[in-house]
């Protein structure tokens, strides 16, 4: 869990740059990838945090389905962290 925490305030740096982004293209940002698909991985995993959850149904909408399904199922190229997914 620690390690998302780290993720998440990492990539938060850029988060303006980001945002204006993602809007304009709909994809998740590069910058961005690892961090969010890393959260979507540990929200099932971590129950005790129903927050995740929630993020992760906001993550669906602007994503999408294949997206959030990449990185739950741990395909080579969702962007999962390594540090998360042992």
């Amino acid at each position: 869990m620690v390690m998302i925490q780290q993720d998440v305030a990492k990539a938060s740096g850029g988060s303006n740059k980001a945002a204006e982004e993602q809007k304009r293209s709909g994809t998740c940002p590069v910058d961005l990838k690892e961090a969010v698909t890393s959260i979507v991985f540990a929200a099932p995993r971590c129950a005790d945090i129903p927050e995740l959850v929630d993020i992760r149904k906001h993550f669906t909408a602007k994503y999408g389905k294949e997206f959030i399904t990449s990185a739950l199922e741990l395909r080579p190229d969702s962007g999962v962290s390594r540090q998360v997914s042992v």
